[in-house]
C-alpha cells in the first residue's frame, strides 16, 4: 500500500485550513505532484482510491497519467472536518482550542472521528477479497495520512502528533493480513 499526501496548495503556502473545502494546487504544488508521479511512474500500481477534494483529485491524476488503474474517489479519504475553522488560519483554530481546552473545532470533527472515518474504510478495504494482492494507492490528506499509520502499525495517532508531513510525501507499507510495515516514509518530517 502507497500512501500520498497531495502538493502544496496556494492555502498550505498561507496557513490556511482547508479541511473539506477544496484547496488549489500551487505551481510547487503541481511541481511536487509531478515529481511524486515521476517517483512512481515504474511502480506497480493496480488500483487507486483518492480523497474527492481537488487537491487530492489533482495529484491523483498527475499519478495515474503513468498508470492504467482504475481511481475511486471517496469523501472518506477528505482530510479533517475543521468546522468553522476551515478557511481560516491555523493559528486562529489552534489559539481556540488552547481557549476552550477542546480539540474539536466547532462544526467539525475531532482526530478521534477522523481516524474513525478512515478505519471504516481501511476495515472495507481489508474485507474486499478482491482486494486480495493488489498493490493499492492511496492519495489523500495529511490527517489521512496519520490516521493510516496509527492504524496500520497500531500506535495512537497522539504518537505522531509533533510530526510535520511533507506535501507530496509518500507512505510505503507491507500489509499482509493484519499486519503492516513501513518500508518506505519520506512523509513525516
Amino acid at each position: 500500500m502507497i500512501v500520498v499526501r497531495h502538493g502544496e496548495t496556494e492555502e498550505n503556502a498561507r496557513h490556511i485550513l482547508m479541511g473539506h473545502l477544496p484547496g488549489h494546487l500551487s505551481a510547487k504544488g503541481r511541481e511536487q505532484a509531478r515529481a511524486l508521479a515521476l517517483r512512481l511512474k515504474k511502480e506497480r500500481i493496480d488500483i487507486i482510491f483518492s480523497s474527492d477534494l481537488l487537491r487530492a483529485r489533482e495529484t491523483t491524476r498527475a499519478i495515474a497519467r503513468y498508470h492504467k488503474a482504475p481511481i475511486f474517489y471517496t469523501k472518506e479519504l477528505r482530510e479533517q472536518d475543521y468546522g468553522v475553522f476551515q478557511g481560516r488560519s491555523v493559528d486562529e483554530l489552534i489559539l481556540a482550542q488552547k481557549r476552550r481546552k477542546n480539540t474539536t473545532p466547532p462544526g467539525g470533527e475531532s482526530l478521534k472521528q477522523l481516524r474513525a472515518r478512515v478505519k471504516l474504510f481501511m476495515q472495507r478495504l481489508s474485507g474486499d477479497k478482491s482486494m486480495a494482492d493488489k498493490r493499492i494507492l492511496i492519495s489523500a490528506h495529511s490527517g489521512v495520512a496519520w490516521s493510516i499509520m496509527s492504524i496500520l502499525v497500531h500506535a495512537p495517532m497522539q504518537k505522531f502528533a509533533t510530526a510535520r508531513l511533507r506535501n507530496g510525501g509518500m507512505l510505503v507499507f507491507e500489509v499482509k493480513g493484519r499486519q503492516a510495515k513501513l518500508v518506505n516514509d519520506d512523509m513525516f518530517q
